[in-house]
């Protein structure tokens, strides 16, 4: 493994563990047991490192979504299941989500773009659900509503999880999430999109 990768690797570990904003740079070069001049050589600001770690979380969650393969409403929580695996890998950077943006330019400007992108991503998947018969016709307002609660839970579940279910595992977290998804999206459910759901319910 090359020493760029190793320092990566290593910073998630202990952003993980501590937070972003606990853990300084010659902090993490200690425990890589290397000059700090190795972590700057690669990443000459920690903006650069953490900006490097939520791109990785950006594309991956960008070759997870195939809006063209998404048909149904099972294809749908299969790939939310996924976006939220990878999220807690990259866990930290959703537990110091506001202070990233705060703090950080280079995050903030691709974010904008990125959340536009999801926006209509949601939408596209909202209407391919209509068509295929698990939803209703959504007015407007509630494909804005839908968005925005969905919106909501992919930024925030995790800080939610820390805060309410501090030991739990993995997967029973994500379990309790697709269930809290599946609950939004029950009130716009045919008899299809039910039976869908009905593992999640």
């Amino acid at each position: 493994m090359k020493l760029r990768e190793k320092i990566v690797i290593q910073a998630l570990n202990l952003y993980n563990e501590r937070g972003i904003e606990y853990v300084g740079m010659r902090e993490l070069a200690a425990s890589l047991d290397i000059k700090l001049g190795n972590i700057t050589y690669y990443f000459p600001k920690k903006e650069d490192l953490v900006y490097e770690i939520w791109y990785t979380l950006s594309q991956t969650n960008s070759l997870t979504i195939h809006i063209e393969n998404i048909l149904s409403l099972e294809d749908y929580f299969i790939t939310v299941k996924k976006l939220f695996e990878n999220q807690f890998k990259y866990r930290c950077l959703l537990l110091s989500f506001v202070h990233l943006l705060n703090q950080y330019e280079s995050i903030r400007s691709k974010y904008v773009g990125v959340q536009e992108k999801r926006s209509k991503a949601i939408r596209s998947i909202l209407e391919k659900l209509f068509k295929n018969g698990y939803l209703s016709r959504l007015s407007e307002q509630e494909i804005t509503y839908l968005i925005s609660a969905k919106t909501l839970l992919f930024r925030f579940w995790i800080s939610e999880a820390a805060v309410s279910f501090e030991k739990l595992e993995e997967k029973t977290l994500i379990r309790h999430y697709l269930r809290v998804l599946a609950n939004i999206m029950k009130p716009f459910c045919k008899e299809k999109g039910l039976k869908a759901l009905k593992g999640y319910l």
